[in-house]
């Protein structure tokens, strides 16, 4: 396990420059990354990010793109406004707009930021806070990031452009607009990779533990502990009440998800606050219901190609037991891709 006690001053890197980039190799176009968007920051009047205090420590920020968590810190040098660590910053379009209201509404003064997986709906806002702040991602979020950062911003640009932004944040749209013009890979990515399994950070009062379990959502998830306070930020591992998004060409699997969903669940106990990707606040019974989730997906489209039912007729079947769930436009990909495991044996 590595561990370090991490210097709270932002960050001045030089970053190698990468000559040539290409188009992501993922079809993310099917995965719901919007959803509606709530919440408020100081001197705006409309609505955006939904805050959820769980304690006086940490929040948890909610609506457009995959769920993040604010957690604040002090040192004996810290004055009267705590620093701040960020887990994931959502959209490319969205990234000026939370950092903007994270720092209204936490008042905080952001030092860190943990990237749980590559996807846009977590990692796309980067760009928002690498000039000054620490950026820290498993070791193999670099090669996504690299494949897929065009898609961030090409998406990222589309949204922005699209009809009329809410009045509130049409300068920070057009900001993104116009930045997007020069966007680099080196925009995004984390300046600290995790090149072990666990690393243990110690921010000022603050322990953060961050664990890779191997490829489960993708091949470079994270979950992030925090044991002072008995929460955990599960990234992408846990989709609660949905349908999970399958990404093969990520490193998607459903084998190895249950297994890093399963040792999420060591960590708990009954009561622990578990902060999905997707979803609202649960606790360790939701990770137990994500982990039966895929043995149930696994019985089912192994039953039906044991009667030889083909993967287009897979993928147009209902889970049983699990028909209350949202994000049902991705179930046919899950289905496919469990298919594709099985088959390949």
């Amino acid at each position: 396990m590595e561990a370090m006690s991490v210097p709270v001053s932002g960050r001045m890197i030089d970053r190698r420059r990468f000559l040539q980039y290409t188009t992501g190799a993922v079809a993310l176009v099917a995965m719901p990354w919007s959803t509606p968007a709530l919440g408020w920051a100081a001197g705006f009047s409309t609505p955006h990010f939904e805050f959820k205090p769980i304690n006086d420590t940490i929040t948890a920020v909610f609506g457009e793109g995959g769920n993040c968590l604010v957690a604040k810190y002090r040192t004996p040098t810290a004055g009267l406004k705590p620093y701040g660590l960020l887990i994931d910053c959502k959209l490319s379009h969205l990234g000026y707009t939370l950092r903007r209201e994270i720092e209204d509404q936490c008042q905080v003064r952001l030092t860190h930021v943990i990237n749980t997986h590559h996807h846009p709906d977590h990692a796309g806002g980067n760009h928002a806070f690498n000039s000054d702040l620490h950026l820290i991602g498993h070791q193999a979020i670099k090669p996504r990031i690299e494949d897929n950062y065009n898609l961030y911003v090409e998406a990222g640009r589309r949204s922005a452009e699209a009809g009329d932004p809410p009045a509130d944040l049409a300068e920070e749209y057009q900001r993104y607009a116009k930045w997007a013009d020069d966007a680099t890979v080196d925009d995004f990515l984390p300046d600290q990779l995790m090149e072990d399994n666990e690393l243990e950070l110690t921010l000022g009062d603050l322990k953060v533990v961050l664990r890779h379990e191997g490829a489960g959502h993708t091949d470079n998830d994270v979950y992030v502990h925090f044991p002072q306070h008995n929460v955990i930020h599960t990234g992408d591992l846990l989709f609660y009440k949905l349908h999970p998004y399958f990404d093969p060409p990520g490193g998607s699997n459903s084998v190895g998800w249950q297994t890093s969903v399963k040792a999420v669940i060591t960590h708990c106990d009954s009561e622990t606050v578990v902060i999905p990707g997707h979803g609202e606040i649960t606790a360790k019974d939701g990770l137990q219901d994500q982990a039966d989730y895929f043995d149930a997906i696994r019985n089912l489209v192994t039953a039906a190609r044991a009667e030889g039912k083909s993967r287009a007729a897979i993928t147009q079947m209902k889970l049983p037991g699990y028909e209350a769930y949202g994000f049902g436009q991705v179930l046919p990909r899950a289905l496919g891709a469990v298919w594709e495991e099985l088959a390949k044996g």
